[in-house]
């Protein structure tokens, strides 16, 4: 179809069959491949025409551990302001945010490695998105 300058149909037509599978491995009781398939499809659209989904996801997760941040600072010290826990939230997304700080509370430790859990999974999909993508498969 993309060769007929169909691009449009046939990745709608791709991105149908993507979701038919999904409910195929679900009624084959396949549950991992299931909701791998599932948070690829809410989180990137397969990477075939939801891409942008990713950024969101990215902004989103940085933001709401950026509000996390500030909450635990608030109730359990010490207070930082929004600069601060923007760069703490982004740092601990992708991973660099976890070394020992005598300076963040316990609270904050360990909201920086779910973040950096949230970072790995994301950072897998968009992978994995891109590589859809490139490949066409």
């Amino acid at each position: 179809m993309t060769n007929q300058g169909l691009s449009r149909e046939a990745t709608r037509f791709q991105y149908r069959a993507e979701v038919m599978g999904r409910r195929a491995t679900f009624h084959d009781y396949n549950w991992l491949r299931w909701v791998a398939s599932l948070a690829l499809d809410l989180f990137a659209g397969y990477g075939i025409y939801q891409i942008w989904r990713l950024l969101l996801t990215y902004l989103g997760v940085i933001f709401i551990f950026t509000g996390v941040y500030l909450y635990i600072g608030h109730i359990a010290g010490p207070a930082i302001d929004f600069p601060t826990a923007l760069v703490l939230s982004f740092t601990s997304f992708h991973g660099r945010g976890l070394q020992p700080s005598s300076t963040l509370s316990a609270g904050m430790q360990y909201a920086a490695v779910v973040e950096a859990v949230f970072g790995v999974l994301v950072e897998a999909l968009l992978v994995a998105a891109l590589v859809r993508r490139i490949t066409g498969d």
